[in-house]
């Protein structure tokens, strides 16, 4: 289970079923971390872990092994990009 701290910005995947243990979707792959770049001032998105999130198609595939940098998508590319699988799958 993840721990939160005053001042953490994230976004967060929740479930409404009663019978879950944690109301995060797939525990702490449920979180993703907002953190702001400094150089830039953009909230870009992370995963639970903190590794850049660099599509959301890399949402619930297991880390990529690479040597080269990956840049986290901003946080408004992750909303849009969320909001339309979900419009394509009629949840919203």
């Amino acid at each position: 289970m993840p721990r939160f701290r005053v001042g953490d910005r994230d976004v967060l995947f929740v479930s409404d079923d009663p019978h879950s243990i944690s109301p995060l979707v797939g525990f702490s792959h449920g979180r993703f971390r907002v953190v702001r770049d400094t150089l830039t001032g953009v909230d870009q998105v992370r995963t639970h872990d903190g590794r850049s999130l660099a599509s959301v198609a890399q949402i619930g595939r297991p880390p990529a092994p690479t040597l080269r940098s990956v840049q986290a998508m901003a946080l408004t590319e992750f909303e849009s990009m969320v909001r339309q699988r979900m419009d394509a799958l009629g949840q919203r």
